[in-house]
């Protein structure tokens, strides 16, 4: 509430305080509920200096610009206009469907009272399980408030029953407005949903454990090989490091093996191709000489040295190219 200056107090017959305020009117307090009075409700002033009540129940209040005398109604407002909001809104509260357990349900109400300003009505409410003839008896109002709405999920399935209450400027309350509403259990625990599908659920279960099972037996197997392929990976590995070892002394020992074998073949290399070179020269005139003495007895027609020296040159053609043959081996050596 709002800090104000306050100028006089009072204690009625009822047990209520009434104080008087500097520009703020009269403020009425039960013990729960704040009211308040003003110029708007009829007051000449705000600036209330003294209060005091009479034996009839009437209020006297002095202020500024006089004396007002305040006489409170007696007669408690109707029941106030509630509308429910539950997926849709519905005003003719006979033909509000069930409710899912745990669904948001919103009460809206409205004081039936023409003689209390809006902002100076209380509401106060309670919700309990069971029909209408248990609002009376069991639970507890709650605390009177301005707000005209009520938000609610039920708790449980099953029959709950909402009234409200208008409580007007002069603490009058009126009859309550009342709404039944069932609520249905969750799915999940509705007996008429899950007992029809308790077999395939049941039997879902099992395959779920049984696909399950193979699956982790699977992955067992799957990290068994894993492993067997990683070892044999390991010793593969290990394997063509040492083979690998093992030719490279290889390789140094052929090394340390060919500069002497080369060094012991260069005298043959250099025998044989100045062998070559020497034989070569002499066949060649051999080759030479014996096409031109064959030429001269064939001309002649002497048959038999043409035999003769057609032997000499076959054979001096093929003993040269035995000598080019290894004259070209020892190229290809060096």
């Amino acid at each position: 509430m709002t800090a104000v200056a306050m100028l006089s107090i009072a204690h009625d017959a009822d047990g209520r305080f009434w104080i008087g305020t500097q520009d703020f009117g009269v403020l009425c307090f039960d013990g729960q509920t704040w009211s308040r009075i003003t110029t708007r409700d009829g007051q000449l002033s705000d600036d209330v200096w003294a209060i005091c009540q009479d034996t009839s129940g009437d209020y006297w209040f002095g202020g500024s610009k006089g004396l007002t005398r305040y006489h409170p109604g007696r007669t408690p407002p109707s029941a106030p206009r509630l509308t429910v909001l539950a997926k849709e809104r519905y005003r003719d509260l006979s033909q509000i469907p069930e409710v899912t357990q745990g669904d948001l349900v919103s009460f809206q109400f409205e004081a039936n009272d023409l003689k209390t300003r809006s902002d100076a009505v209380r509401y106060r409410h309670r919700i309990v399980s069971g029909p209408r003839d248990k609002v009376t008896t069991d639970g507890e109002w709650s605390k009177p408030a301005d707000a005209g709405r009520f938000e609610w999920n039920p708790p449980r399935a099953g029959e709950w029953t909402f009234a409200v209450q208008s409580i007007d400027r002069d603490r009058n309350v009126s009859a309550p407005a009342m709404v039944t509403i069932r609520a249905l259990p969750l799915w999940y625990l509705n007996a008429r949903i899950m007992a029809p599908g308790g077999i395939g659920v049941s039997g879902l279960a099992l395959v779920a454990v049984v696909a399950t099972w193979r699956a982790r037996h699977r992955k067992l197997e799957a990290e068994r090989l894993r492993e067997q392929m990683l070892r044999v990976e390991h010793e593969a590995r290990e394997a063509a490091e040492h083979a690998a070892e093992t030719l490279a002394v290889k390789n140094t020992q052929l090394e340390e093996a060919r500069i002497p074998a080369e060094s012991a073949n260069q005298p043959k290399s250099r025998l044989v191709a100045s062998m070559s070179h020497e034989l070569r020269t002499p066949l060649t005139a051999i080759i030479g000489f014996s096409e031109l003495l064959l030429s001269e007895a064939q001309a002649d027609g002497k048959v038999e040295q043409s035999e003769d020296l057609a032997r000499i040159h076959g054979s001096a053609t093929h003993l040269l190219g035995l000598i080019n043959d290894i004259l070209d081996l020892s190229k290809i050596e060096a």
